[in-house]
């Protein structure tokens, strides 16, 4: 028998935020330790991991804050970094950094998504293409939006409701 848990929004994209940021961090430690060129499309790739985490961040904190899950699946926000972080500023965001001590939190967030946000809406780290790509450099770096997102769930899970998880469904 298997068990699977049906979570509110805010928890679930809270859920796939932390495991996307946990996977974040390791593909990052395996090409540095390994010191994997930047030109390897590895790297491509963990901008796109981090984009994913950015995305159910963003939503799982605008969850928590009153947005429902149909608004943020609407074309409005989908996959649009900017659309979910300047929503995020207008609920409160940047105070979410004054209060865990990291002021500069927002801005950190919104450098990432100046450089990758477009690339990252429009698929072109899923099937690495586009004229133009934007392929941080070793002087972006890749570890300050993952550390600003690990604040943010952590905001986010202390404003989740203890009652968030809905309910336990049995299958077989």
């Amino acid at each position: 028998m298997s068990e699977a848990t049906t979570l509110t929004p805010a928890r679930g994209y809270h859920h796939s935020g932390v495991g996307h940021c946990n996977a974040a961090e390791i593909v990052h430690d395996y090409l540095q330790k390994n010191g994997t060129a930047r030109t390897d499309s590895t790297w491509i790739s963990l901008q796109r991991i981090i984009g994913f985490a950015a995305e159910n961040t963003l939503k799982a904190y605008l969850a928590v804050s009153g947005v429902t899950r149909a608004e943020l699946s609407s074309k409005k926000y989908g996959h649009n970094l900017q659309a979910l972080y300047d929503e995020a500023l207008v609920r409160g965001l940047k105070q979410v950094g004054d209060r865990v001590g990291q002021p500069e939190l927002a801005d950190a967030l919104r450098t990432f998504i100046e450089l990758c946000g477009a690339d990252y809406q429009s698929f072109n780290y899923r099937y690495i293409e586009g004229p133009e790509l934007q392929v941080l450099t070793a002087g972006d770096a890749t570890t300050t939006p993952i550390r600003v997102l690990r604040y943010i769930l952590d905001a986010v899970e202390i404003m989740l409701p203890a009652d968030q998880v809905e309910a336990v469904v049995h299958g077989a």
